[in-house]
């Protein structure tokens, strides 16, 4: 496929494009970036804090094409019996950043299969879980029985009466419509002094500088890539003091490199990943951690 043409390289378009008002997190003016990155969408860039999204978005009709029960497929839930112990390493550094208190409520919005819950739950957490897609409910319902999850959207006010002592967004906040609503939505059901943590790719990242438009975090249904600056202004503007930030640590192996890679072909990255994985064969099953261009935000609730 040929590349896209650059910003500034429109001047035979048979109508102007037209730049979105302002930046989602910091609300700045935004530039074109990148037309035509997904069919008829276009990304631009806020050229106040590097934050950058999706214009317009996918339809809720290519929503729900790309959220179908094959989502999961890369990740193959069901069938790598590494996956958990990644997963669990993974979830068990994630839940540490905030150390919610002995006994304490936790929410995960956007839990997909489940394993932060379960991670949560066997440190003596009570936990809950949101998650739009119904399959991966599904499974979460499978792997943590003794959760209580809901199909559906923060907004639809679910686990009524109940405040979180953590809220948990990991890989979720870029796929929103709306963030700062959702954000809001976070801090009204943060008990007094609580924590929301938020895992998400991260434009002003050495990966992201490094690999370009070869980005793996580019997705059509990634809707808006936060900067530091751009999710610290947000996350202020919503009643929330940002205590740390450091770059998000995963766990995998080289199979579950490689899978994704494969699924989300990234011209630079997919090719590497298949030489690593077809040279090192021995290696294929080891886990180590990995960072891929996000960030891990700690932010509690101020008094509003």
């Amino acid at each position: 496929m040929a590349p896209h043409p650059a910003a500034g390289e429109h001047k035979n378009d048979p109508a102007p494009r037209i730049v979105p008002a302002s930046c989602p997190a910091c609300l700045g003016p935004a530039q074109l970036k990148r037309a035509n990155a997904y069919g008829d969408t276009s990304l631009y860039l806020c050229s106040k804090c590097a934050t950058e999204f999706i214009d317009p978005q996918p339809s809720d009709e290519r929503l729900n094409e790309i959220y179908s029960s094959s989502y999961y497929d890369p990740w193959a839930v069901d069938k790598d019996p590494t996956v958990e112990a990644m997963k669990r390493t993974t979830f068990a550094w994630i839940l540490a950043q905030c150390s919610p208190p002995s006994g304490g409520r936790i929410l995960d919005i956007g839990c997909a299969t489940g394993f932060l819950l379960r991670v949560a739950l066997d440190q003596g957490l009570e936990a809950w879980g949101i998650d739009l897609n119904a399959y991966a409910i599904e499974q979460c319902r499978q792997l943590v029985p003794d959760t209580h999850v809901h199909c559906g959207f923060l907004a639809d006010q679910p686990f009524d009466g109940i405040s979180f002592d953590a809220i948990f967004m990991v890989d979720f906040i870029e796929h929103v419509r709306d963030p700062e609503k959702e954000l809001r939505g976070v801090w009204e059901r943060l008990s007094e002094g609580g924590a929301a943590v938020i895992s998400t790719p991260r434009t002003d990242s050495t990966v992201h500088a490094l690999t370009g438009r070869g980005w793996p975090q580019y997705r059509e249904e990634h809707l808006t890539y936060f900067s530091l600056p751009g999710i610290t202004t947000l996350l202020r503007r919503c009643g929330f003091e940002v205590v740390r930030s450091r770059p998000t640590r995963k766990t995998v192996t080289l199979n579950y490199a490689h899978r994704l890679m494969q699924a989300y072909h990234q011209p630079y990255a997919t090719r590497i990943a298949h030489m690593i994985w077809k040279g090192l064969p021995f290696l294929r099953e080891v886990t180590f951690p990995v960072r891929l261009g996000e960030m891990t935000v700690v932010a509690r609730k101020t008094s509003g």
